[in-house]
Order: C-alpha cells, then structure tokens, then sequence
C-alpha cells in the first residue's frame, strides 16, 4: 500500500539530479591552484615580469638547483632578469602531478614538473625540474606560493603508486 504524497519523491528526486547536473561546478582549491599556476606560466610565457611577482607572498622563499636561495624581492629580481633580455624567447610550462589540500582549505602542496624552454639566437634547449610548492590562501582569496623547492629532472622518478 503507498502512502499518500509519496509518488512525487521519485519525480523530486530526478528534478534535482537534472538540475545539479546542469549547475555549473563550483570551482574548489585544486581548480583554482591549477588555474593560478596556468596564469602564472601564461604571465611569464607573456614576458610580464609585474604578473610573474604577483604568485609570490610576501613571505616567500625559493630554493632552487644551480641558484642562491631567494625572497620574494631576490626571485622577482631573476625573473625581470630573465624576460628582460629582447634576444631570448624564454617559456615555462608546468605539468601538474598531484596536489594536496590541508583540511583547514587555505593550505596546499603542489608536486609538479617545470619545462623550461630557452630560444637564444636560432637555438633551442630545454630542461626540467621537479618541483614542490606550497601555497597559502591569503585574505584577498588568492593562492599564493610561500615557499618553492625544485629538483634536478636527474633525480626525478617515477611517482609511487
């Protein structure tokens, strides 16, 4: 025997199916760290040094192969080295591997791997670094990195799992 006012649920139950299959996807942390880290290499890819800086907290600090370590003033100082000099096409692309967000949803690790490309004078070369970067959510909403460690791609290997 059905109860009365029971035959709707099955007719609510697929409206809302329906209307949450067609809602658009609320952008979560890895959305929006992904999408920071793709505006950051568009920004350097654009050789727009200003758009480069904006990533790093004012806290940040960066140790990479082959370089001192860097505050955020000493890393941005690199970067309008490097885009700063007409004769080179340089490019950086990522390629994300995993990234974890802190329950707390305004901490995350980024692994990923950096290609750098470098056109100098009708040559090309091209090198990778692995590389781990941690970002805070700040006030302002903004992912940004605090601190970045890069590997040499000699020591890259594949991931466990």
């Amino acid at each position: 025997m059905r109860m009365p006012g029971t035959c709707w649920r099955p007719v609510l139950a697929a409206a809302l199916l329906l209307a949450s299959a067609a809602a658009p996807r609320a952008e979560g942390p890895e959305d929006a760290i992904r999408a920071r880290l793709e505006t950051w290499a568009d920004a350097f890819n654009a050789a727009d040094p200003g758009r480069v800086c904006e990533i790093y907290a004012g806290d940040f600090e960066g140790v990479w192969p082959g370089l001192p370590d860097a505050d955020k003033a000493a890393a941005c100082d690199r970067v309008d080295e490097v885009l700063g000099d007409p004769a080179r096409d340089v490019t950086y692309a990522p390629q994300i591997e995993e990234i974890l967000i802190a329950p707390s949803g305004d901490f995350a690790a980024v692994r990923a791997v950096w290609t750098l490309g470098i056109e100098d004078a009708g040559s090309v070369t091209t090198s990778q670094e692995r590389r781990l970067d941690i970002l805070t959510r700040e006030a302002d909403g903004a992912w940004r990195i605090r601190r970045s460690i890069g590997f040499p791609a000699e020591e890259m290997r594949e991931p466990p799992g």
